[in-house]
């Protein structure tokens, strides 16, 4: 069986308080971004604001995934965040309005924020020992379960084969 990169949040030791604050962080930087009247200023180059917006959608994603939280979970809130940031932004904050291009950069970073753990799952990172590691992708519970009561998808299952080192 393949150890995920970080241990899911219930397993408990450092990786909860680490995990979990890492996000903590992340959703607190995305909703400053969000969510603060419009500064004046140059950006630094052409389309800097939709970086930032992918940034900030994709890191959250990354992080829950990795503190154990549910992709398809994480995956649908980030989504609906986007829109909804935009809507409040347009009506409630001064200075800003609503961009169809900032919700389209948001979804975009929900993309490479699953893409980022699906290639970390898939590809493996070897540790010094040679074992690979995985991010753990919990799902339904319909789902074989693993002797440590963590759920893993078929992606799980066949990492598994592929994680005999050389």
């Amino acid at each position: 069986m393949a150890r995920p990169l970080l241990p899911p949040v219930r397993r408990g030791g450092l990786w909860r308080p680490l995990g979990m604050g890492l996000l903590a962080l992340s959703v607190a930087v995305q909703l400053f971004v969000l969510y603060r009247p419009r500064v004046g200023g140059t950006p630094p180059f052409p389309y800097a604001d939709k970086v930032v917006h992918l940034v900030i959608f994709a890191l959250p994603v990354v992080l829950a995934v990795a503190a154990g939280l549910g992709v398809r979970a994480v995956a649908v809130v980030a989504a609906a965040h986007a829109p909804v940031s935009e809507t409040i932004q347009h009506f409630f904050v001064e200075g800003r309005s609503g961009d169809v291009a900032d919700v389209a950069a948001d979804l975009v970073g929900v993309g490479v924020g699953i893409l980022v753990v699906w290639g970390v799952h898939r590809l493996g990172i070897r540790d010094r020992q040679g074992a690979t590691l995985s991010m753990t992708m919990r799902t339904a519970p319909h789902h074989a379960q693993d002797p440590r009561g963590t759920q893993e998808t078929a992606l799980d299952a066949s990492a598994e084969g592929q994680s005999k080192g050389p």
